[in-house]
């Protein structure tokens, strides 16, 4: 079987540095975004994206939530998960959760029991890889730690 080829859109350089280290060792060739401009020429070129919910459109603008558009795009045509550090019923995040529920999007965020804690300091790149290459059927085991308290949802 040929390496899967994802893209990564992230652009806190902290979450960024932890995709790269994660995901230096793993059987995937990897490609990186940091904005939506940077990531849309790509998605030819991958077979699946793991990406950021905020994040800017081009360099210089303020972050919003462009993994919206990102779904959008790619719904129907490559499997992709969106990635957090939020909480899914956090003030910045339930809409977001909601549609992810209502498209049948996976959705990875940290589990944090309380709407309005803070975004956690590390992402949850396992869970995200783990949903995504089973998806596109390169592993079958589920690589995730299963005391993790990471909430996902793959419908």
């Amino acid at each position: 079987m040929n390496l899967a080829t994802i893209l990564v859109i992230e652009d806190n350089p902290k979450h960024l540095e932890d995709a790269r280290a994660f995901l230096a060792d793993k059987p995937v060739e990897v490609m990186f975004a940091q904005t939506y401009e940077e990531a849309k020429p790509l998605y030819d070129l991958v077979d699946g994206v793991i990406s950021d919910i905020f994040f800017p459109e081009k360099e210089g603008l303020e972050e919003s939530a462009m993994a919206l558009q990102v779904a959008e795009d790619l719904e129907g045509n490559k499997k992709f998960v969106l990635n957090t550090a939020g909480y899914h019923h956090g003030d910045k995040y339930q809409e977001i959760y909601d549609l992810a529920v209502e498209g049948k999007w996976a959705f990875v965020d940290v589990y944090q029991r309380d709407r309005n804690a803070p975004e956690a300091i590390e992402k949850k790149w396992i869970d995200a890889y783990s949903i995504l290459m089973k998806e596109l059927g390169h592993i079958e085991e589920d690589l995730r730690d299963s005391s993790d308290e990471g909430r996902i949802v793959k419908l």
